[in-house]
């Protein structure tokens, strides 16, 4: 059953990455150092992740606030990037379990909007 539930849950965020690339508006709730914060974050876990699981819920939630960015002004992006401080250990999986979190909310509401 675990199993299932866990594929289950790729599907979902592969539906949430899909879905953000779609629909190419961005989203004000966070602030471009909330969303840059979210990128490094989930893409170092992507990097050192042990298991394959933890490494693709890592490598698609990177993807989603990659595309969140996208649609944010480049200087503004770039300066976030350069003034994002070192996180490690408790901190960043913290941060890394909201920011997934955050993806799973934006996949829930493009769910319910498309019904």
């Amino acid at each position: 059953m675990a199993h299932y539930a866990q594929e289950l849950y790729m599907k979902n965020v592969v539906s949430l990455v899909l879905a953000s690339i779609l629909v190419a508006a961005p989203a004000h709730a966070q602030t471009v150092n909330d969303d840059v914060r979210c990128l490094v974050v989930t893409s170092a876990v992507g990097e050192q992740a042990e298991n394959e699981p933890t490494r693709k819920v890592a490598n698609l939630t990177a993807a989603f606030y990659m595309g969140r960015l996208d649609g944010r002004v480049p200087a503004t992006v770039a300066a976030a990037l350069k003034s994002q401080p070192a996180v490690a250990g408790t901190a960043a999986l913290g941060i890394f379990k909201a920011c997934a979190a955050r993806a799973q909310g934006a996949q829930a509401r493009l769910r319910a909007e498309s019904r």
